[in-house]
């Protein structure tokens, strides 16, 4: 299925790969799953669909695979860990970034709600 030229766009919130509707996490699944992360990236590239919520599925995997995504950095909890990208994703829309472990730290939803909060005061006081 994914070996050729297959078609890939986005529509009514699903994917669609040759002809096929998969949901968000179906294709959390095959990013989950795939033995090569760069050569789906690639593909995700390729296809022009690559979206914010997929990034975030490959540097949670790209993360796991490479034994960070245990505890939160910020606090120590196991639970709810997110991945917070130092460069936001929407800059990073490149393979060297995403797979880059010094672009994001792992939080846990709370640590990284309190990241971002700080973030946005910051960019106020710098205007």
């Amino acid at each position: 299925m994914f070996g050729g030229e297959e078609e890939m766009s986005e529509c009514n919130n699903r994917v669609v790969i040759s002809g096929y509707y998969l949901t968000n996490s179906e294709v959390r699944f095959i990013i989950k799953n795939s033995i090569n992360l760069k050569s789906l990236f690639r593909l995700f590239v390729k296809w022009k669909v690559l979206n914010k919520t997929f990034t975030h599925y490959f540097s949670r995997e790209f993360a796991t695979r490479a034994g960070r995504f245990n505890s939160c950095e910020g606090c120590g909890s196991t639970n709810n860990l997110t991945v917070h990208h130092i460069k936001p994703v929407k800059s990073v829309f490149s393979e060297q970034k995403i797979f880059d472990l010094t672009n994001f730290s792992i939080l846990c939803r709370k640590c990284h709600i309190e990241k971002e909060k700080h973030l946005i005061k910051n960019k106020k006081v710098k205007k």
